[in-house]
């Protein structure tokens, strides 16, 4: 889904490449790989949740303006 908000424009475009490593990171394989150990799926889960957390701080905060329902649009005609 964030990488639709990245397509639809909801993202800056100098996150797409931020978003499209984390996506990379949180695979189970790569979770194992940076903890240098097997984990279990709980834990795997946990770390995934953390590197999520830790990353979205730092991208540009969506801009929802642009949306337009189609409320909106039955309201402009009125």
């Amino acid at each position: 889904m964030i990488r639709l908000g990245c397509d639809l424009g909801f993202f800056a475009e100098d996150d797409r490449e931020t978003i499209n490593i984390l996506l990379t990171e949180i695979q189970p394989a790569h979770l194992q790989i940076s903890a240098k150990r097997k984990l279990t799926p709980e834990e795997r889960d946990s770390l995934r949740a953390e590197i999520i957390r830790s990353k979205l701080k730092g991208l540009t905060p969506p801009d929802f303006g642009s949306i337009i329902t189609d409320s909106d649009n039955n309201n402009e005609s009125v």
